[in-house]
């Protein structure tokens, strides 16, 4: 997977820029605010047609000029070249690919298969179950449209099923109404959790043998799946159970939204919770190997197309030697890579391969 080119117009501080690609490494430097992460954000758009930064379309649009805001880009696939384009208007998201206008997730997700790295991955072992389950939910939307529709339906029932709680009283009825969206909850639920389980476990596999070429030494790592959902329990029973409680809490405490990966590390006693014992660098190890294993688990559904990556402010996070860990696992895996910097001397090694970009005030030009 080859991105060609990427245009861009008023999106943030990016009036317009027009930018084609010849080289696996791409290399954007500037300072802080300059627009950097704001044309990473503008690739990362046409592969999930949201942001990595916030879930309020609004905040992309240029305060500086009218018109639509818009990323078109021409990427090489595995199916061929495609077209895609994200256009934001007056409080209206439309994304195209080869011209076609796109009526659903499961048709423009994994188009380009896109993964990035950003200071916030250190939540994935810090940060709450949330975090985590966005970060595997990524992984299989992309590259497995099942999962992205059952999701997708999951999510729904259960917006469906919060705002009964929220807005009814109880009464047999509500008790009827409520186990209308809790039939939907349980089937896409039961392929959720299925397919999450199926990818956490070749996930630790990976993470595993990574983090011990990082770490240099014998200690263990793993990640468990804990979901809600077993063969042992019985899905309907539960939410009956859970009637008057949900009912006090106004939201569903019940289902795969709840689910946990733990990520545990060997403390010298037994396994523990790696966000309860690791230190600050055995967190960046964690992060560092998680993301890179969610890069392997993309390629091998792939058939072995790479993924494009994405690494923003990396140097601020990892120290030399994981930052350097870091580079040559992705050089040696061919992914084609975008690296926002404020510091190209920070990433060594990399003047005889990559192209060069300066970014200040929104303009971006080849160095």
């Amino acid at each position: 997977m080859f991105l060609n080119s990427i245009s861009v117009s008023n999106f943030r501080n990016i009036l317009s820029c027009e930018l084609n690609f010849n080289s696996r490494v791409a290399v954007f430097v500037g300072q802080n605010g300059q627009g950097k992460t704001s044309l990473l954000e503008a690739i990362y758009l046409l592969s999930h047609s949201k942001s990595f930064r916030t879930n309020r379309s609004t905040e992309l649009i240029s305060k500086l000029a009218g018109g639509p805001t818009e990323a078109t880009a021409i990427l090489d696939t595995a199916d061929g070249t495609k077209n895609l384009s994200y256009r934001y208007q007056n409080s209206k998201r439309e994304v195209f690919i080869n011209g076609n206008k796109v009526t659903s997730a499961s048709q423009f997700y994994g188009t380009a298969k896109v993964i990035d790295f950003t200071p916030d991955d250190l939540f994935l072992v810090k940060g709450s179950p949330s975090e985590r389950r966005r970060f595997i939910d990524k992984i299989l939307a992309i590259v497995d449209k099942e999962y992205l529709e059952s999701l997708v339906r999951y999510q729904r029932a259960l917006k469906n099923r919060n705002a009964l709680l929220i807005n009814s009283k109880p009464s047999q009825k509500l008790q009827a109404e409520l186990a209308l969206w809790e039939a939907p909850l349980i089937e896409n639920g039961k392929l959720v959790s299925q397919k999450r389980a199926q990818l956490i476990a070749l996930l630790s596999l990976e993470a595993g043998r990574i983090y011990s070429k990082l770490a240099q030494n014998n200690e263990l790592f793993e990640v468990n799946y804990k979901s809600h959902f077993t063969k042992e329990l019985d899905q309907a029973s539960e939410y009956q159970k859970r009637y008057n409680r949900d009912l006090k809490l106004k939201t569903t405490s019940f289902g795969v939204h709840r689910d946990e990966l733990e990520i545990n590390l060997n403390s010298g006693f037994g396994m523990s919770a790696a966000k309860e014992i690791a230190s600050q660098g055995q967190t960046r190890s964690v992060a560092l190997a998680l993301k890179l294993a969610g890069i392997e688990c993309l390629k091998s559904a792939s058939f072995g197309e790479d993924p494009i990556v994405l690494l923003d402010d990396v140097e601020s996070e990892l120290d030399q030697k994981r930052r350097s860990f870091l580079l040559e696992y992705l050089i040696g895996i061919k992914s084609q890579i975008f690296i926002a910097t404020t510091n190209r001397d920070a990433l060594p090694g990399l003047e005889k391969i990559a192209q060069f970009f300066t970014v200040q005030e929104g303009i971006i030009a080849p160095m």
